[in-house]
């Protein structure tokens, strides 16, 4: 059986589309803290979001240390939000390339009454995303 040569290089140019996506994912990590005492925070949720859209993208929480890893990382702009019970939620906007990241976040303790009123909306979004990927 005869190869066709196009269909070859049809196959190699794919593959190299293929690997430069795989290689091209980061991760982002850090440590989750108070910023009074500088204790670590664990059980801490950190989500990256799309900016335009609010899609949940990626979901991680904090261990014993307070440390937190989101891996698999396509490179683009996020918005990486924090929060967890007794703390001030934590929004910055944080932009991704194909280097690994270390993104320490500092939690003021206490919650604002905005932020009250929000907390519903972003446990259901964590929720829906849940449920998407399971």
């Amino acid at each position: 059986m005869k190869t066709h040569p196009l269909i070859f290089l049809l196959y190699v140019v794919c593959s190299c589309f293929v690997w430069t996506d795989v290689l091209a994912q980061a991760r982002v990590w850090g440590v989750v803290r108070e910023t009074r005492g500088n204790a670590p925070v664990s059980g801490v949720v950190v989500a990256l979001i799309k900016p335009i859209t609010g899609e949940v993208q990626l979901l991680g929480r904090s261990d014993l240390d307070g440390g937190y890893l989101l891996a698999d990382v396509v490179p683009g702009e996020y918005r990486i939000r924090v929060g967890t019970v007794g703390y001030r939620r934590f929004e910055r906007i944080l932009s991704v390339g194909v280097a690994d990241i270390r993104y320490d976040i500092r939690l003021e303790p206490g919650i604002l009454e905005k932020e009250k009123s929000n907390a519903g909306t972003f446990v259901k979004r964590i929720q829906k995303w849940f449920k998407k990927r399971h």
